[in-house]
Formats: C-alpha cells, sequence, structure tokens
C-alpha cells in the first residue's frame, strides 16, 4: 500500500516542468509504487499528432524578486 503522505513529502520539493529531469525523478519515484507504470522517452522536436515536443529545460537556480529588488 502507498504511504500517500511520505510519497507526497517526496514528490513535493522535485522542480517540474513538462520536460527535464524532475519529471524524469517524479516518475521514478512513482514506479516505485506502481511497477505498472511504462516510462518512454520522446526526442525533443518529435511531432506528436498537432504538437512538437518542446526543448528539455531543467532549473539550476531561482528567486523571487520584489519591487525592491
Amino acid at each position: 500500500m502507498i504511504d500517500k503522505f511520505c510519497l507526497a513529502k517526496r514528490l513535493w520539493p522535485i522542480n517540474r516542468s513538462i520536460t527535464g529531469d524532475g519529471v524524469r525523478q517524479t516518475l521514478q519515484i512513482l514506479n516505485e509504487s506502481l511497477e505498472e507504470i511504462k516510462i518512454i522517452s520522446v526526442p525533443s522536436g518529435t511531432q506528436v499528432f498537432d504538437w512538437v515536443i518542446p526543448d528539455e529545460w531543467n532549473i539550476s537556480k531561482a528567486y523571487i524578486e520584489d519591487p525592491k529588488g
């Protein structure tokens, strides 16, 4: 059985976008409890129906700036 609280604590701090390391890390964690997940990778630039897979990007540093800097 999945401990939902523990799973949420592990997933919450991961930086995710539609592509990148955060998504792969998230899927690997989910795969620990849901072995039926099949993870596949599709290269950037691949046409999928009416959409093209975007370039991958990963967050390395971030901050919030207020009006005073």
